[in-house]
């Protein structure tokens, strides 16, 4: 059943609504907002209209606001509130956004509290866009699942990759490691470890081909295409950054700890991805938290044991040593039926060439790519 969004929001905010409403649209979710007013409406009759017709009303918070307790998102507010008591709507139908830096939430004609508190308050200024958008999706498509953050990485010749120099395509490759999260969002099963914000382990790399098959099979987002794990040239392409030294940084061992969870600082174990410091294309726990499958395999002789297939692990963990596991060259052969705490895997995508990328000020991409006109 198609979901139906009404958008209150203060004029002075169009772009970022415009961004907003654009998203919610391409997920199939229809939304109304003032911009549909006609000429000669009489704007708080068909405005009533609407809202009683919506099944989700956004309330978009934003600091002008603080200054306009006359704004029309205010009535509009009041309007909800009284239609969906009248109707008796059970739903948690209102879904209030902060869109910029707010210094105190206005005082609204409804408690919002509970609302706010229970979903962290969603967040859709700059470097929030993405978990922002997440949880409205999430709120109101059942079904929807969380992209991983993708950056796209530009079809440039590696500089001192460790064997040999390589022409790549350009590609998508994930911010992050894959979570505990993210791996039970598609799997719809919970792997070992609690906290849905940390790299999942634990899993082998046949396991990891089943998460990606999974995901390009449910994928809906047109501009993405090919799930996979990146190849080992990539990933360390990737890792670098337009570096060329032991690490994708500028700078030795001394530094590690501001960019990776090792043996020195991890209290042994996996953290939050995301916690340190990016390397300069802003990939995340490249050298630690947990290394990383990679796409790379070879046939080797099955045994009772073993598959038949090994594959590279790429990047330093919570429990490896700066020298010996956390440099960028360093590859490990595994099998790829052994699972172990330290290992996880982040994912990667073709660019498709006939699509315009658009790149937050952040250097990520999200999947508001448009075909070029």
């Amino acid at each position: 059943m198609e979901s139906k969004v009404f958008l209150s929001y203060s004029r002075e905010k169009r772009g970022i609504i415009q961004r907003l409403k654009d998203i919610l649209e391409e997920n199939d979710i229809t939304v109304w907002w003032d911009h549909n007013l006609g000429v000669g409406d009489k704007w708080m009759e068909v405005i009533a209209e609407n809202i009683s017709a919506n099944d989700y009303f956004i309330l978009c918070i934003s600091s002008d606001l603080e200054k306009k307790p006359d704004s029309y998102v205010f009535e509009e507010l009041k309007q909800a509130t009284d239609n969906k008591k009248k109707a008796n709507v059970e739903v948690d139908w209102l879904i209030p956004v902060v869109i910029d830096y707010v210094h105190q939430i206005p005082d609204f004609p409804i408690d919002l509290e509970h609302n706010l508190n229970n979903i962290h308050c969603q967040l859709l200024f700059d470097e929030h866009w993405n978990d922002g958008i997440d949880k409205i999706l999430t709120r109101i498509l059942p079904d929807f699942t969380i992209r991983p953050r993708m950056i796209l990485v530009p079809p440039l010749r590696p500089v001192g990759f460790s064997e040999k120099e390589i022409k790549m395509k350009p590609f998508l490759l994930g911010k992050y490691p894959v979570t505990i999260g993210e791996w039970y969002k598609v799997k719809n099963e919970r792997p070992i470890g609690g906290d849905p914000n940390r790299p999942v382990t634990m899993v082998t790399w046949e396991e990891v081909q089943d998460f990606l098959h999974i995901l390009n099979k449910t994928n809906s987002n047109k501009s993405i295409q090919n799930y996979r794990l990146p190849t080992e040239a990539e990933w360390e392409y990737a890792c670098r950054a337009g570096t060329s030294g032991k690490y994708g940084f500028q700078g030795g061992a001394e530094l590690l700890e501001e960019y990776a969870w090792y043996i020195e600082n991890s209290g042994g174990k996996t953290h939050r991805v995301g916690e340190l410091r990016p390397n300069g294309w802003g990939f995340y726990d490249m050298h630690g938290n947990v290394c990383e499958w990679v796409q790379d395999t070879k046939m080797v002789e099955r045994t009772s044991t073993h598959s038949g297939i090994e594959a590279i692990t790429k990047g330093g963990s919570f429990d490896g040593y700066a020298e010996e596991h956390c440099r960028v060259e360093k590859r490990t052969w595994l099998t790829s039926i052994h699972r172990y705490n330290n290992l996880g895997f982040r994912i990667a995508c073709d660019a498709k060439k006939d699509l315009s990328f658009v790149i937050n000020s952040d250097h990520s991409w999200y999947h508001t790519i448009s075909e070029p006109q």
